[in-house]
């Protein structure tokens, strides 16, 4: 039985979290992962603005809340 890993992938950008244009972050390392992994894995998306009470916040939740690996 493989164990499938659990991904937390972030892109920071104040632009693209409020909306002024496309993340590129977040499909860019989605893209990268696929072609990178051959075992299951399970991704949790985050976008948000480049502040670090919210970097940190989004960080700790992934780790401590998800239970990202990675």
């Amino acid at each position: 039985m493989s164990e499938t890993a659990t991904i937390g992938v972030v892109s920071i950008s104040d632009r693209a979290s409020g909306g002024v244009y496309a993340d590129l972050g977040v499909p860019g390392l989605k893209d990268w992962l696929a072609a990178a992994l051959a075992s299951p894995y399970t991704l949790h998306e985050r976008l948000i603005p480049d502040d670090q009470p919210t970097i940190e916040r989004a960080l700790v939740e992934l780790v401590d809340i998800v239970g990202c690996d990675l």
